[in-house]
């Protein structure tokens, strides 16, 4: 096995562990018992934007997961897997060779327009993918009613990811370095 993928292997399960601390722990609860934001996906878009896409795609996955079995949604976990995945494809994809992104990583690339609206689309697409894949969960598993509950709840969420994300990255950029 060659060098790179084993640490990135090992930087993968580091993300895995931020993504489970950061969902698990900070519960911010908001709209009376439809949900909490946490900084899980902040930490998903930072995987994402460090690792290729396989290796954030299972830091994703493997950290929701934890999460929603420790803390008693063992029932989401299967869906939870497959947006958190989605979720830093997305990201990891559309980020490849960002000049900002680059930039924010201490490098010395000029930032063109370009570069912004591309990290702005890739957190839209992720964001899709997150209200989305909960209201087809939450639709499967209580009724169309739960789904369109759910909608706002997960938009603000995505929403906290990105802002998580702007203080992440630069912090966790230079320590995965």
């Amino acid at each position: 096995m060659k060098t790179s993928s084993v640490k990135q292997m090992a930087q993968a399960a580091l993300f895995a562990a931020l993504i489970f601390l950061g969902t698990y722990i900070p519960k911010i609860p908001i709209m009376s018992g439809a949900g909490y934001i946490h900084f899980g996906d902040g930490f998903i878009y930072t995987a994402a934007a460090i690792l290729p896409p396989l290796y954030a795609a299972c830091a994703g996955a493997v950290g929701g997961i934890l999460a929603d079995v420790l803390s008693g949604f063992a029932l989401y976990a299967p869906a939870t897997a497959l947006i958190k995945a989605l979720m830093a494809v997305c990201v990891s994809w559309m980020c490849r060779g960002n000049g900002f992104i680059r930039r924010m990583r201490g490098g010395h690339d000029s930032v063109r327009a370009r570069d912004i609206l591309i990290l702005g689309a890739a957190f839209v697409a992720a964001g899709a993918v997150n209200i989305a894949g909960y209201f087809i969960a939450d639709m499967v598993l209580y009724g169309v009613a739960a789904g369109i509950a759910g909608l706002l709840m997960n938009a603000i969420q995505s929403a906290a990811g990105i802002a998580v994300f702007f203080v992440a990255f630069p912090i966790l950029s230079k320590a995965f370095r």
